[in-house]
């Protein structure tokens, strides 16, 4: 909600010299804090975009690096490449929200929209390895912070292509373990796996009752 409120206002914001800090500010902190709880990722490299709102040419007369003969004959030419190139961005991107047109670099905003079923269908880990077989692989990737729904959406895919007959992507799955694994020292010492697919309701209510259980495949080292 927060985030839906400070995107609405954000324009307002950019056009008021006093709110322009908050706006830029603001919207780093809010990229960065739906990188973590959302886990739609913000690169760093992408933040860095940010210095487009540093009053470049303010810092440029303190230091008298230019004139102001100079900054007062840098007004916009509606017919240069600086006006027409960001335009034609501007332009690009709503026909791409228009058309729902998923593509790169211009493409419809956001692509992370879906509808959420009941129930939600994800991979279980079972250790096979002798003395190892109660190790709770979920419990464990908590200790270490292991954040297994920024891979979440790969498994719902391979789960959905493995139900509609499509095949099962077993190096898919194997490559979703072996995260597990890299991730935590302990887990990483188990050499075998089962992997189930287990279904669950997304009702918080009803969430910790399991709907069905299917095995998948087994992985060994």
């Amino acid at each position: 909600m927060l985030a839906i409120l400070f995107e609405l206002m954000y324009v307002f914001m950019l056009l008021g010299k006093r709110l322009r800090w908050v706006s830029i500010i603001g919207g780093l902190i809010m990229h960065n804090a739906i990188g973590q709880i959302m886990y739609i990722a913000f690169l760093h490299l992408l933040q860095a975009f940010y210095i487009v709102f540093i009053p470049w040419n303010a810092i440029l007369k303190r230091f008298k690096l230019v004139k102001d003969r100079t900054l007062a004959n840098s007004a916009i030419n509606l017919k240069s490449p600086m006006f027409l190139v960001p335009l034609f961005i501007l332009c690009a991107n709503i026909l791409a929200g228009i058309l729902n047109v998923s593509s790169y670099p211009f493409s419809v905003y956001p692509t992370y929209s879906e509808i959420v079923p009941a129930n939600v269908k994800y991979f279980e880990y079972r250790v096979l390895d002798k003395g190892l077989e109660s190790t709770n692989v979920r419990e464990t990737g908590k200790k270490v912070g292991f954040q297994w729904e920024r891979y979440s959406r790969a498994e719902y895919h391979i789960i959905r292509m493995w139900k509609s007959g499509a095949g099962l992507d077993s190096a898919g799955v194997k490559t979703l373990w072996r995260r597990w694994q890299l991730e935590s020292a302990e887990l990483d010492e188990i050499d075998s796996v089962d992997v189930y697919v287990v279904e669950r309701s997304l009702i918080p209510e009803n969430a910790d009752a399991q709907l069905s259980e299917e095995y998948l495949m087994s992985i060994y080292r």
